[in-house]
């Protein structure tokens, strides 16, 4: 009897710690591929910004600049994968959106939670931070980003979770109302004129705040961001419009490509700071052309095997980057004394080495943390079926 009962205690422990994020028949790899590409793009651009604020300034300016535009703006691409994907998922009947508040809780909170315990032991990088106990609660209760001057979280990079949070409970509402493609061409718009409207009355409001990018309310605000998500919900209706339709996918990374040349080879660079962001709208819309060309007819690029490994674990590449970093700041002191500065090299060194480290703690993060998780999420679901059932 001892024998079975530690047989079925270890079957139960490695079925917790078994399985993926998205099972194979429903992940299209594209979008799963982007959202890597996402998670790398924040990465080596924080890891730029880090160096920064370790007191080094860069010899090229220019290459800084436009890593930082385009890097400050990956967690956006986040966003607009994330509105597709879930509209993709979702289920509109009553047992169908519970059970999407379950997944969407028990996707988030557990890799979040850790982290924000973390953060609190740790206190920042100096060991001198101090929190008090109405932020703390904010934090739990994903209620921060309604608070202007916490809307950062405790979390290094978090703030994004505040934000999604509030579209997760959202989306079925907007679902609800937007019920066929046309729905959506309205709602793309005035996504960005929200956005853009917002951004420029939050800016405003408070002249002074883009001083201190940490803590601008019309960066990190719902209202500032809730384009892309919009724009992913287009791309969605798009999508279920043109499921295989290889013009309409190559029409969409060209124009993509377009605009993304247009952005960056034109004055328009310099509008990516200036109230209303219309650098960032047109960044949205190129991001958007992207992902429907990705669902449409994935590239090499973002189907090929690491991108895929990537994209699985690109929550916990999200979340673990910015703290690991921090950590490992006194690897970059030799690196950037041995090039004799903030250089190319001394860039893609510190970069690298942070991408191998981080890579490990996701690794460990994804398979302790946010699959248990995501498994005990399933679980709750199956047993709320399985009642229903016997009902």
């Amino acid at each position: 009897m001892k024998t079975e009962f530690w047989c079925r205690l270890r079957k139960k422990k490695f079925a917790l710690l078994d399985g993926t994020l998205v099972s194979k028949s429903r992940k299209l790899q594209g979008i799963h591929g982007l959202r890597a590409i996402a998670a790398l793009v924040v990465l080596f651009t924080h890891a730029g910004s880090i160096i920064q604020m370790m007191g080094y300034s860069p010899s090229d300016l220019t290459l800084v600049a436009t890593l930082n535009n385009i890097g400050v703006t990956g967690v956006h691409l986040f966003f607009v994968l994330s509105s597709f994907s879930l509209a993709n998922s979702i289920t509109l009947t009553s047992n169908g959106v519970y059970e999407y508040g379950i997944k969407r809780f028990f996707r988030i909170a557990p890799l979040f939670y850790l982290l924000l315990v973390f953060q609190l032991l740790w206190k920042g990088p100096i060991g001198a931070e101090h929190h008090q106990l109405n932020e703390i609660l904010l934090n739990f209760s994903f209620l921060f980003n309604f608070t202007p001057n916490l809307s950062t979280g405790i979390v290094y990079g978090g703030w994004t979770i505040g934000v999604e949070m509030i579209f997760y409970a959202l989306l079925p509402f907007i679902l609800l109302m937007c019920r066929n493609i046309y729905s959506y061409y309205i709602l793309a718009p005035l996504g960005l004129l929200i956005s853009w409207a917002s951004h420029i009355a939050i800016s405003e409001s408070n002249p002074t705040a883009h001083l201190n990018p940490f803590t601008n309310y019309a960066t990190f605000s719902f209202i500032t961001n809730i384009a892309p998500f919009f724009i992913g919900l287009l791309t969605f209706g798009l999508y279920k419009k043109f499921p295989s339709n290889c013009w309409v996918a190559r029409t969409s990374i060209l124009s993509a490509l377009g605009l993304i040349f247009i952005l960056f080879y034109t004055s328009l660079q310099g509008e990516f700071d200036t109230p209303g962001r219309p650098a960032h709208l047109i960044l949205y819309t190129a991001y958007g052309l992207i992902c429907l060309s990705q669902s449409i007819r994935p590239s090499w690029v973002t189907a090929n095997v690491a991108m895929q490994y990537l994209g699985e674990r690109s929550f916990s590449i999200y979340l673990v980057q910015l703290p690991l970093m921090w950590i490992i700041t006194p690897l970059y002191s030799p690196i950037i004394n041995y090039f004799g500065g903030y250089t190319l090299q001394t860039y893609l060194t510190c970069a690298v080495l942070t991408f191998i480290l981080v890579i490990a703690v996701s690794e460990l993060t994804y398979r302790l943390v946010e699959i248990p998780g995501v498994n005990i999420g399933r679980a709750i679901i199956a047993k709320r079926r399985s009642k229903w059932a016997a009902c």
